[in-house]
């Protein structure tokens, strides 16, 4: 955990910014999209603690559900 207070809100907003970049990819570009970038951003916000492991989880398969929905209209 960092000390400085302005890094430490800076990197937990540089972290959501990254889930909602994955969540955009999973509904409008599925190509652009990797389960390794998904499990990273995934597995950041649970150590900083953006995100509870079942809120993880949760937010994985909504992010597979949108991918699957985006596979069936192509």
């Amino acid at each position: 955990m960092n000390l400085n207070p302005i890094t430490e809100v800076s990197d937990r907003l540089g972290l959501i910014d990254q889930l909602v970049g994955i969540g955009m990819k999973a509904v409008y570009n599925r190509a652009a999209l990797s389960d390794a970038e998904i499990n990273q951003a995934l597995s950041e916000s649970v150590r900083h603690k953006l995100l509870s492991p079942e809120e993880s989880y949760k937010l994985r398969d909504l992010i597979y559900q949108a991918e699957a929905r985006q596979v069936g209209r192509s």
